[in-house]
Parts: C-alpha cells; sequence; structure tokens
C-alpha cells in the first residue's frame, strides 16, 4: 500500500528505506544469507525498491529513441547482464556476494519477472571472458514468482528483469531487492552493515542518495 501511494505522488519507491519495517525485514533473511556466505555476511550499500507500472514503462518506450529505455528510479529492467560477473564467485564455484529479490505482487512474464541463465546452460559462466554470450535462447528460463516467493542467485549469473506487456489490466510488479556479501569480501566496500543493524535517519538517507548516485 505504502509504494502504490508513493508511486501516485510520483516518488522513487526506494524512499520508503525510511522506514523501520523494510530494514526489520531484511533481517530476517539472516539465517539462509549466512548459510551460504557464511557466519559474519553483510549487507550491502545497494538496497531497492522497483515499482513496474506496465502502462507507464509502454509510455516510456513509445516517448524513447532508445531501443531499451534505462532503467529508471521508479521500474527496473535491463537487457541480459551479469552484476560482477566471474569475479563475485571463488574458483570452487562459492559465492562471494548474493542478489536478493523478493515481490511483494505477483510478478509474471507480463508485468515482468525475472530471467536467467542457468549457469550449467551457460559457456562463459564464471570464466573471464563472461562478457561474451554464448548461451542458448532456448536455456533461458522465466521465474515468475508470487508475493512471499524468494529469489536469490549469485552475482556472476546472467539474469534481467523482462520489460511488462502492455496491458492495461496487468498488475504493477513491486519489488524488493537487496545485495549480501561475505565477510572477506565485504571489506573492499564501505559501508557495509550488519544485517541486525537498524540505522538512524542520517544513514538511511544516505543509503537512499546512494542509489541515485
Amino acid at each position: 500500500d505504502l509504494i502504490f501511494k508513493m508511486h501516485q505522488h510520483d516518488l522513487a519507491p526506494v524512499f520508503a528505506f525510511v522506514y523501520d519495517e523494510f530494514w526489520i525485514f531484511q533481517a530476517k533473511l539472516r539465517s539462509i544469507v549466512e548459510h551460504y556466505l557464511g557466519v559474519g555476511a553483510k549487507l550491502m550499500p545497494t538496497v531497492w525498491i522497483l515499482h513496474v507500472d506496465p502502462v507507464r514503462e509502454q509510455q516510456i518506450l513509445q516517448e524513447s529513441d532508445k531501443e531499451l529505455a534505462t532503467r529508471s528510479m521508479y521500474s527496473g529492467f535491463y537487457g541480459p547482464h551479469r552484476d560482477k560477473g566471474h569475479r563475485a564467485i571463488y574458483e570452487d564455484g562459492s559465492p562471494k556476494i548474493l542478489s536478493f529479490w523478493l515481490p511483494l505482487t505477483e510478478a509474471d512474464p507480463l508485468n515482468s519477472c525475472i530471467y536467467i541463465v542457468p549457469a550449467n546452460r551457460d559457456p562463459t559462466y564464471g570464466t573471464s571472458n563472461d562478457d561474451q554470450w554464448q548461451f542458448k535462447r532456448a536455456d533461458i528460463r522465466a521465474l515468475p514468482a508470487k508475493p512471499g516467493d524468494l529469489i536469490f542467485w549469485n552475482e556472476a549469473v546472467v539474469h534481467w528483469g523482462s520489460r511488462p506487456a502492455p496491458a492495461r489490466d496487468s498488475e504493477p510488479r513491486i519489488s524488493i531487492g537487496f545485495e549480501y556479501v561475505n565477510e572477506e569480501y565485504s571489506k573492499r566496500c564501505h559501508p557495509c552493515f550488519d544485517i541486525n543493524y537498524l540505522p538512524d535517519f542520517k544513514t538511511r538517507l544516505e543509503v537512499i542518495a546512494t542509489q541515485f548516485m
């Protein structure tokens, strides 16, 4: 309800991180994060809330002369990409960084769900030439999700949020994004937060401002 109201007032959804609920919510992921990244894993200062409105995005597309409109502070879709690529995993394939994606409304292929290329179907995954696409389109997987589902991936896999179909009766896709890093790698980023940390108001505004930068 909060994100819908912010959208009506043309406010970027990420401003919702001024409220306690979103910080407390991510802290509940701690056991899952530490299972994959180890005790001492940290929350990176990259947090997102995205509101993808199929009608609005169609208008942006029609007004843009670009093949793909760039991601705005409101929506969230790029073409296929890796985040940090092979640098985000160790030689044994274990992750240094994980991206978590949580839908607050249903996400399907019509209103913009996540698409991913499975690592075992991606010939350049985890290699130094992972900037080259050699996977087959038939191996792409859509990941529809319902509110309360949890999707996460390491930052070496190819993924993207799809462009919504121009369906006026399609519900907007609202989602939250967090990034977590293991204790060793956290020393390279600043600031990183303990997962149970509840930042003060000034720190919250600084984190939000970082997203705009």
